[in-house]
């Protein structure tokens, strides 16, 4: 890739990269399409997971990690 090209992309680092991505997962699972991009839809809201317990149940979440937390 020639450094012109690079330069002249609209977002050259792709920084705007996750959120266009997150936008059009959450515009898919409103369309109700059937695993979007191979990406299961979310089970339930991150609210209504319990910390810390096993359920028993697999979930599936959409999102972006702002931390990790670990159970010592």
């Amino acid at each position: 890739m020639k450094i012109e090209d690079f330069v002249d992309k609209e977002d050259p680092f792709d920084i705007e990269l996750t959120g266009k991505l997150l936008d059009e997962i959450r515009h898919g699972i409103r369309k109700n399409w059937k695993a979007f991009r191979g990406i299961p839809a979310p089970t339930r809201r991150s609210h209504e997971i319990p910390r810390g317990v096993d359920t028993g149940h697999e979930d599936h979440l959409m999102g972006v990690v702002r931390a990790i937390e670990y159970a010592t």
